[in-house]
């Protein structure tokens, strides 16, 4: 095995782990929506904390998705202005 072919299976699983932990955290939710008190748009006292973790859990898989797309883009722009400043160094 390639050390390519392990790297590709740990994004595939590490992506793969990340959508299942959003469907489980929306199911979560969904299942408190079922059981909030009568026809109100309140949640049951007994469900409140599940029901923050379970948002926290999607905020902070947000948030990752968030992170790493600014620091892959300010990578890429680094390694864009070096490449450029290259360019221009070897006229």
């Amino acid at each position: 095995m390639k050390l390519s072919d392990a790297r590709d299976n740990y994004y595939f699983y590490s992506g793969k782990a990340s959508d299942v932990g959003r469907q489980l955290a929306f199911a979560g939710i969904a299942i408190i929506w079922i059981f909030k008190v009568g026809g109100a748009n309140k949640v049951p006292v007994d469900l409140a904390l599940p029901t923050l973790l379970l948002a926290t859990a999607l905020a902070l898989d947000f948030l990752q998705y968030l992170y790493a797309s600014v620091v892959w883009s300010a990578f890429h722009r680094t390694k864009e202005k070096q490449a450029a400043q290259s360019i221009d160094g070897e006229e």
